[in-house]
């Protein structure tokens, strides 16, 4: 059995009515924790999802002083060792959470990326096919919880106090490469079932954070943080 997390935006309620439909019926899943600023009407909903309500106003990267590293914690207080950390603008099929499930990996995922320190991109940059990739991206992706108090030990040494609850990119960049460090493994299998995109915002904040050009060169930093860690 796994267990699903994700954080709700406001906006978002028809989303969270498709997402709840559909894994309301997963035999695989027994467990939805949301996290959202929104008041639902819990009554009637199946009894495996549970809520975690945010004090607003809600404003992107803010919830308010909640980043995305808050996933990890989040994802630790589920009661299965394998959570699905997804966004709230994607639904997965069942078949996809059971393949992900059976690769007993330590991370997996629908999102991947390859990136040689000055290209990103979504196949790799030397052409060779492959069934494995270094950067696993969280918009849909199943961890095994056990390596999360690594992950967020090492976080907290890469990301001050200051910046800690202000991180707003590159989480899942930083969890790839700190369970890679911890398990040893450089790369790590993925899935390319097909998944359902729901809608979403245009939030000017979000693309400003999330250039190509500063992912390489937050990629490069956490590369350059763990190559210098001698443990």
């Amino acid at each position: 059995m796994i267990s699903v997390s994700f954080f709700l935006h406001p906006s978002r309620s028809d989303n969270f009515n498709r997402i709840y439909e559909a894994y309301k019926d997963y035999d695989i899943v027994d467990e939805v924790l949301v996290i959202t600023g929104t008041e639902f009407e819990t009554k009637g909903l199946h009894t495996k999802f549970k809520f975690v309500l945010m004090p607003g106003p809600y404003t992107y990267g803010k919830w308010p002083k909640l980043g995305l590293l808050a996933r990890y914690t989040f994802a630790l207080s589920c009661k299965n060792k394998y959570v699905f950390m997804q966004d709230d603008d994607f639904l997965y099929k069942e078949e996809t959470m059971k393949k992900m499930l059976s690769l007993s990996t330590p991370i997996t995922g629908c999102h991947y990326r390859w990136c040689d320190g000055k290209r990103y991109a979504k196949k790799p940059l030397n052409g060779v096919k492959t069934k494995t990739a270094p950067l696993i991206l969280t918009g849909g992706t199943l961890v095994n919880t056990e390596y999360l108090p690594g992950v967020i030990s090492y976080a907290k040494r890469f990301w001050s106090e200051e910046e800690y609850q202000e991180v707003f990119n590159g989480e899942d960049i930083f969890m790839s490469r700190a369970i890679s460090k911890i398990s040893g493994l450089d790369e790590f299998p993925y899935v390319k079932d097909k998944f359902i995109s729901l809608p979403t915002h245009n939030n000017q904040l979000y693309l400003n954070h999330n250039s190509i050009e500063d992912r390489i060169r937050l990629r490069n930093q956490i590369y350059q943080f763990f190559e210098n860690i001698n443990e």
